[in-house]
């Protein structure tokens, strides 16, 4: 059936991308031949995290087990094919429904993106193999067939005996039983088929609704783990990149994309942090970005870089974006000031600077360590523009370019002022800036 497909294959993908993203941390935060002991560390908590991990183990170049979550083979040497292509750079999947429990095993190569050809192009320095455990998805398979099964005959029975022995209201609750059994195998689980008597085809009926729900949770549930890989990685960087997931990310991808870049810092965050403990610090910074953030992803935007006390955010839209999430910043920080007021704190303040332009994006690093970036003239102008904040003792300094991008609407709607010409460190000629105020 269609959806017993649909479920195995998003089952799939799901442990795919699980022990994709894990490979990718362990490349960009470890040293595998160095580390083991922070690997242990990592993998016995990432199968805390995902209660569907029977086991989790790490290889190096050797495939010698030098971290798994059963600290037996720990040491041991495997010499299993797939291990072997993994080493080459190619990803293994493989599964066994009739195990106790049934799993799939995922082998994935440590590195900095897969070769499709398994041609040597980057360089695994190890192997992760990742043991899924998938009985509630064998179980719930085996209840669709036996119960496909089962209303089948029901259905034919029913159908034989309402020729000869009942009218055709009998007949009805039965074609609606069945109505919904090819909607469900059309892959449609929101139906709930009506039930109108209490007999063996009530019974059936409700045995059927109940059996719908379960697969709709479990598919919620498939859904909601896929969607957290994206906290790795912004999925609107992925569609800047071209790329539909983590696991396609490879070292030295890159495109031109024309973008609007907004940096935001703190004032005086140095005096303000010297009399915080370390964790004093860290709620401060997330307890205020709990008033600013939700701006800048209302307004089609998303983080790029946490720079300390400072934050660079991509808009790759409109201009207008851009100033309306400024905008909407500047009223979090007054609600958040009016809090540290009730407390008798000192009111806080930070500069933002936004240019807009053609910039690139893409990955930068080297075998051992990548990460994602945007880079160009656009980015390094809107760090200057967010420098001059302070010297301008304007909150919100915009390029001129910038504010040439901008709509009628928006420039009319906010008290945009010229500021004149300002010297921009690593730009010969004087440039124009423009001014907000709240």
């Amino acid at each position: 059936m269609q959806t017993a497909n649909n479920l195995l294959s998003a089952t799939q993908k799901e442990a795919l991308s699980t022990t994709g993203i894990l490979a990718m941390a362990l490349y960009r935060s470890y040293e595998v031949d160095n580390d083991q002991r922070e690997i242990q560390s990592f993998i016995v908590g990432s199968q805390l995290y995902r209660d569907n991990a029977l086991e989790i183990h790490v290889l190096d170049r050797e495939l010698t087990v030098i971290a798994s979550t059963n600290e037996n083979i720990v040491g041991q040497s495997l010499t299993m094919p797939r291990l072997q292509r993994a080493l080459n750079n190619q990803h293994s999947l493989s599964m066994d429904t009739s195990a106790t429990p049934p799993y799939i095993r995922v082998s994935y190569p440590i590195s900095a993106g897969l070769s499709n050809k398994g041609n040597g192009k980057n360089f695994a320095v190890g192997v992760i193999e990742n043991r899924v455990n998938i009985s509630e998805q064998v179980a719930t398979l085996a209840n669709i067939r036996l119960l496909t099964i089962l209303a089948g005959g029901i259905i034919l029975l029913a159908l034989g005996l309402a020729l000869s022995r009942i009218s055709s209201a009998l007949t009805r609750p039965i074609k609606q039983l069945f109505q919904g059994m090819l909607k469900v195998d059309d892959d449609n689980l929101d139906v709930q088929v009506a039930i109108t008597s209490q007999d063996e085809i009530g019974f059936l009926t409700s045995t059927f609704n109940n059996m719908i729900k379960s697969l709709k949770q479990s598919r919620v549930k498939l859904e909601l783990m896929i969607e957290s890989s994206t906290r790795f990685v912004p999925s609107q960087f992925l569609e800047m990149l071209g790329k539909n997931n983590i696991t396609d990310v490879a070292l030295g991808d890159a495109r031109f994309a024309n973008i609007t870049v907004l940096f935001m810092d703190i004032r005086d965050f140095t005096r303000l942090s010297s009399n915080m403990s370390a964790q004093d610090v860290l709620s401060f910074l997330n307890t205020l970005n709990t008033y600013l953030l939700p701006s800048i992803e209302k307004h089609h935007g998303f983080i790029d870089k946490y720079i300390g006390d400072a934050i660079m955010a991509i808009f790759p839209l409109q201009a207008d974006h851009g100033l309306n999430a400024a905008m909407e910043m500047l009223e979090g920080l007054s609600l958040y000031n009016q809090q540290l007021q009730k407390r008798a704190l000192p009111s806080i303040q930070f500069g933002i600077g936004i240019n807009c332009g053609e910039a690139i994006v893409g990955t930068v690093g080297n075998a051992q360590r990548m990460d994602t970036t945007v880079i160009g003239d656009t980015v390094n102008i809107a760090s200057r523009m967010e420098g001059l904040s302070k010297d301008l003792k304007c909150p919100v300094i915009l390029s001129e370019y910038f504010y040439q991008q901008l709509s009628e609407p928006c420039k009319t709607r906010f008290n945009i002022q010229s500021l004149g010409q300002a010297q921009v460190k690593g730009v010969d000629t004087p440039m124009q800036v423009y001014g907000v105020k709240s």
